[in-house]
């Protein structure tokens, strides 16, 4: 169930990849199966030095990679104790990642972040989470399995405006649709918002008792974002990041890397980049080509 969940799109998977090759996910997947931190840093530090984003690095480097990883230690090319090293260096790197980020201010909403009960692969949940708190996000990530009761019990005495939760496996669907109730129940105030390779689509979300559907971290941040109504009233500043985001979400949809938009659009990668990231403002020109590029209305963006 795990392999066909996960891996029986790895093709597309890697081809998805939105800043990154095949060769370049395979050489930060070597740096972490040796517990190379310090080279797999160094190596993730020279993408952000050309030009990349954390987002990229996170959506296009870290997901590939595990999937990746995963792949190989389901059809017994791996052991368990390589994956497990693997993945801790990712979650090291992410923690470092973290750290250096340029975080939205706090606009005062909370949201507390979890695996689904029974559901041990916790990086989406922590990806989510970590998008959550660039936006500006108060966020408490709970980890993996985390306990229906537990859940609730603590959402209910943090008033949360957002629960996030992840779910990969379907054996764990029922486990999490009995946590949604617990969760409504001992929160009525919070929004639930569900996610991962078990969810297929928003329909699927609201027959099990969440608000919300969001396929990946970008979308979760979006999805959030108007369960809260956030987008009401902002600021020039948060516009700005709105257009990157919403730029950065319609690009991963299409497979695209930055350069490919970049060219569509007759911009300059490094000029995009700023964008995505909401430190460029936007000519009229620019919004128009980018558009254009993307095949959609101007006010898509």
């Amino acid at each position: 169930c795990y392999t066909r969940l996960n891996f029986c799109c790895r093709e597309n998977t890697l081809k998805n990849s939105n800043s990154f090759d095949e060769s370049q996910i395979g050489d930060y997947l070597k740096r972490a199966l040796d517990g190379d931190e310090a080279s797999a840093f160094k190596f993730i530090q020279d993408l952000l030095a050309d030009g990349a984003s954390v987002s990229d690095i996170y959506l296009g480097l870290l997901v590939p990679a595990q999937v990746e990883l995963g792949l190989r230690w389901s059809i017994g090319e791996l052991p368990i104790a390589n994956e497990h090293l693997a993945t801790e260096v990712t979650s090291k790197l992410m923690n470092r990642l973290r750290e250096g980020i340029r975080r939205k201010p706090s606009h005062g909403q909370r949201a507390v972040v979890s695996a689904a009960p029974g559901e041990r692969h916790a990086i989406a949940a922590r990806i989510v989470s970590d998008f959550l708190y660039m936006d500006g996000w108060d966020v408490d990530y709970l980890g993996g399995d985390m306990p229906g009761d537990e859940l609730a019990d603590f959402a209910g005495r943090t008033k949360p405006e957002i629960v996030a939760i992840s779910a990969v496996l379907n054996s764990n669907l029922t486990q999490l649709t009995d946590a949604i109730e617990k969760v409504r129940f001992a929160s009525p105030q919070s929004k639930i918002l569900i996610g991962g390779a078990a969810i297929t689509d928003e329909d699927s979300a609201k027959a099990i008792g969440a608000d919300g559907f969001a396929q990946d971290a970008i979308a979760a941040t979006l999805a959030a974002r108007r369960l809260v109504g956030l987008e009401e009233g902002e600021t020039f500043e948060g516009l700005l990041s709105r257009i990157g985001e919403n730029l950065q979400s319609l690009r991963h949809s299409r497979s695209w890397n930055q350069q490919q938009l970049a060219s569509a659009a007759g911009l300059d990668r490094t000029y995009l980049s700023g964008v995505e990231n909401g430190k460029h403002n936007l000519s009229l020109s620019a919004l128009h080509k980018l558009a254009c590029a993307l095949e959609i209305q101007t006010s898509e963006l």
